[in-house]
């Protein structure tokens, strides 16, 4: 006998009914929206001496951000519980199994455990439009505030399905997404950051459900373009982590398409505060001088020049699981001898075209050098992925050591010295030691204050690299993955 589909996504409804179904979920969101009425009575009854509207607007601030804890860190946390259980009951490999595509199983899981806070929100929403009645907001933006935050909230939801698919214990994203709001003002100074995190949308969002829009309406248009652009990209990459675990979530092309959109995001970002000093990113960083905006837009462009130079990493890990692929060890082995490193190049110079107009003061002395120590440092972490994988290993703790050791602890060591030598003389001096790490040299590029020797570093740089890359070689050729 022929029957109605009850849904178009077997995850989605098997979640659901995870959660309890129709005869759970309608009893327990009546209660919530009877206990979110009671308690708005409660507390007039408290504060009675309050006038009316300034009682209701206070309200309204509250429960905004019981809203913003529901759809962000609330369905998050629901998303990693399910892919837990799921894991956990070794369910994942039936799901690659069954007869689903990777698309219909990451937007399952990204909806289906969200299905009751989502329900609350609602509850929230109508408990909302009647407190508003006798407050100043205005229905209108209360209700256009928290449609604003449901569009953006997808793209957290993709990101929580990356980092729990493929993994024998899914990552909690709720600590990472509450340490984000607790240093939001320092994240503020990273505008690619904010934007492709959805940090400022989720600011304007909020500040709108409030009842106090932050931006003009062409703003809020772009920032759920941008987050609906991010949230195809996070779970495209989710997908391909679901259906090969064993693979990095981002190939070496899809990589090199997120550095181009990290280096635009932070491009659109700079433009954007030197635009203006009271809106925008410069607004939510605090700038009010020509001063603080001239040090803007030195820690902008170098945290700008830093995670992009940490994001060509992907792409560069990707390659080398790629090449060590090929089964034919000879074939391995000729097809790396014959390659240039061309992948080190090309990120190097995406990152150069980007930052060009704002360093273009510099001799090009500087400029060449801190370009060749980038590309050292490229080259060496292909060369150090290379020989781990190759060989079999995970690659992840040996580049964490490398990072620490030669790209992090010579600035940090120099800067340590520099404030020794400062007790006896007038100010921190520092040294060629800063420009022995790739992130030094792009230091030295974006503060024109410092004036060290990049020449140096960028020596021992190529030498590293060097080293690598003959290791990396000859592991591709001797060693059978």
């Amino acid at each position: 006998m022929r029957t109605l589909p009850r849904t178009p996504n077997a995850i989605w409804w098997v979640q659901y009914q995870l959660l309890g179904g129709a005869g759970r979920l309608i009893p327990f969101n009546l209660v919530y929206a009877a206990l979110l009425a009671t308690a708005a009575i409660g507390m007039r009854r408290l504060l009675a001496s309050w006038p009316t509207t300034t009682f209701c607007d206070r309200a309204i601030t509250l429960l905004t951000g019981l809203q913003i804890l529901l759809i962000i860190p609330g369905c998050g946390g629901a998303i990693y519980r399910a892919l837990l259980r799921d894991s956990t009951a070794k369910m994942e490999e039936s799901h690659r199994l069954c007869p689903m595509s990777s698309a219909a199983i990451v937007i399952g899981y990204m909806v289906g455990p969200c299905l009751q806070m989502l329900a609350m929100y609602t509850a929230g929403v109508v408990i909302g439009v009647f407190i508003i009645q006798w407050g100043t907001i205005g229905t209108e933006t209360w209700l256009l505030g928290n449609l604003y935050m449901l569009l953006i909230s997808p793209m957290v939801w993709a990101i929580c399905v990356l980092v729990g698919v493929g993994r024998k214990k899914p990552i909690n994203p709720t600590s990472i997404l509450f340490i984000m709001a607790i240093f939001s003002a320092i994240l503020a100074w990273v505008p690619a950051l904010g934007l492709l995190s959805g940090l400022y949308t989720g600011y304007l969002g909020a500040f709108l459900m409030a009842g106090q829009a932050m931006a003009a309406r062409e703003l809020y248009v772009i920032g759920v373009l941008v987050t609906g652009l991010m949230t195809v990209i996070w779970a495209r990459a989710a997908m391909r982590k679901f259906r090969r675990p064993d693979l990095p979530a981002f190939g070496p092309y899809r990589a090199l398409y997120l550095l181009v959109i990290w280096l635009g995001a932070s491009i659109a970002g700079l433009l954007l505060a030197q635009e203006s000093t009271t809106s925008g990113m410069a607004g939510l960083a605090g700038i009010d001088t020509p001063f603080r905006r001239k040090e803007f837009l030195s820690v902008c462009l170098t945290s700008a020049g830093i995670g992009g130079f940490l994001i060509s990493l992907m792409s560069l890990w990707a390659t080398a699981w790629h090449r060590c692929k090929v089964k034919d060890v000879a074939k391995r082995a000729r097809l790396s001898f014959r390659m240039i490193p061309v992948l080190p190049w090309l990120c190097a110079v995406i990152l150069a075209a980007a930052v060009a107009p704002w360093v273009s003061h510099l001799p090009p002395k500087v400029l060449l050098t801190a370009l060749a120590a980038v590309v050292a440092s490229l080259i060496a972490i292909e060369g150090l992925m290379l020989t781990m994988v190759a060989r079999g290993m995970s690659p992840k703790r040996w580049l964490i050591l490398f990072i620490a050791c030669f790209w992090a602890a010579p600035p940090m060591i120099d800067m340590w010295l520099a404030e020794l030598r400062a007790v006896n003389h007038a100010g921190p001096e520092y040294t060629a030691l800063m420009g022995f790490s790739p992130i030094g040299s792009i230091i030295r590029i974006f503060f024109s204050s410092l004036r060290f020797d990049l020449l140096p570093g960028a020596g021992v740089q190529a030498a590293i690299a060097l080293v690598l890359t003959v290791f990396g070689r000859w592991s591709l050729r001797h060693t059978k993955t």
